[in-house]
């Protein structure tokens, strides 16, 4: 299977980036109910997200995408890319499956869903001074997780981050 290539933010504004690179881990904070091993396929999941979104937060949310992608599209050997402010925190590979961490908070905010990284660069602060359709590829949508398909936007980050294919 082909590897693929991934962004994330770390909570609003990317505010966490820190803890996930100190803890080598990505995480998915939208929805803390339950482990997400116990849905079957992704409209048991939206249900489930949309019926907590409307009685926590009062509206619905769409947020079953990102969160299913994460858990089952995201894989041992894809690429991930944190994103923060027009640029790039970290970027690595993820070495570990879906793991549900009930505990597993950071100011407040519950990350419970996590996946195992080693971050194999990490830019202090975060590198700016790339091309602004990369910024565009990784800011829009305004999500906390999606893959990146484009293949010059992959080719630029494979340089940025001197990694190999």
């Amino acid at each position: 299977m082909a590897r693929r290539y991934w962004k994330i933010s770390a909570g609003d504004e990317s505010k966490h980036w820190q803890s996930f690179i100190r803890d080598s881990l990505i995480a998915f904070g939208t929805w803390d109910e339950a482990d997400l091993n116990q849905y079957a396929n992704r409209d048991e999941l939206k249900g489930r997200i949309i019926a907590y979104s409307l009685r926590n937060r009062g509206k619905s949310s769409n947020s079953y995408v990102e969160l299913w992608n994460f858990y089952v599209a995201a894989k041992e050997g894809d690429f991930v890319v944190l994103y923060r402010k027009k640029g790039i925190v970290a970027c690595g590979e993820i070495i570990g499956p879906y793991e549900y961490k009930p505990k597993n908070k950071y100011d407040g905010g519950a990350y419970y869903h996590t996946k195992r990284m080693k971050w194999t660069k990490v830019f202090t602060p975060p590198m700016t001074g790339i091309s602004d359709g990369l910024i565009l590829r990784l800011s829009k949508p305004p999500d906390t997780f999606h893959e990146i398909r484009d293949e010059t936007c992959i080719a630029e980050i494979l340089r940025l981050c001197s990694c190999q294919n």
